[in-house]
């Protein structure tokens, strides 16, 4: 009789579940944020369920206006570039991994933190500071543009400097190509694998 209990989940059932393992996963991100130990003024943003992470090293003048991570260009790039890969660019979390001066380790503890509590299928670090602090989160001596690696059953990877490539054309395909066998690599639905 209980296993057939356990089957009749209703639609109520389910939006309760999710509201839950959302409230935890802000609970955790909020958590990581005072892990860094100073103060800062560009907040993370997007779904705390995400598939997928974006990370940004240094905040520009955008996101300090705005007070959130990707607020410019190069958040309008990465979502049009997450939405042309099949990915919905509602079900990303954008982190900025230097919003304030820390040191590495505890950024990268701090990054660390915020990955396990979103628990994407694929991260990605959208320029060299967020690579070298993702690299440094999960104990790697380097992440190389364009080459997926896999931890913790995650896919984790850079595409170089996002930013950068806005104004370049050879850059950008450079990125673009980064960015596909990323996605391609996490075997996330949509992503062509």
């Amino acid at each position: 009789m209980g296993l057939l209990q356990a089957e009749r989940v209703t639609s109520d059932d389910a939006e309760r579940i999710q509201r839950r393992f959302e409230a935890k996963a802000r609970a955790e991100l909020k958590d990581a944020d005072a892990a860094l130990g100073v103060a800062f003024g560009v907040a993370s943003a997007g779904d705390p369920l995400a598939a997928v992470v974006v990370a940004k090293g240094l905040p520009e003048a955008a996101d300090r206006t705005a007070r959130r991570v990707l607020a410019g260009p190069d958040g309008e790039a990465a979502d049009k570039a997450l939405g042309a890969l099949g990915l919905d660019p509602r079900s990303v979390w954008a982190v900025c991994t230097r919003p304030a001066d820390a040191p590495l380790e505890a950024r990268a503890r701090r990054l660390e933190l915020v990955v396990e509590a979103v628990d994407p299928r694929l991260v990605i670090a959208l320029d060299d500071e967020a690579a070298e602090d993702l690299a440094a989160a999960f104990a790697l001596k380097a992440l190389v543009p364009g080459r997926p690696v896999s931890v913790r059953g995650r896919t984790l990877g850079a595409v170089g400097s996002l930013s950068a490539s806005l104004q370049d054309a050879q850059a950008k395909a450079k990125v673009w190509e980064r960015l596909k066998a990323l996605v391609k690599a996490s075997g996330l639905p949509g992503s062509g694998s």
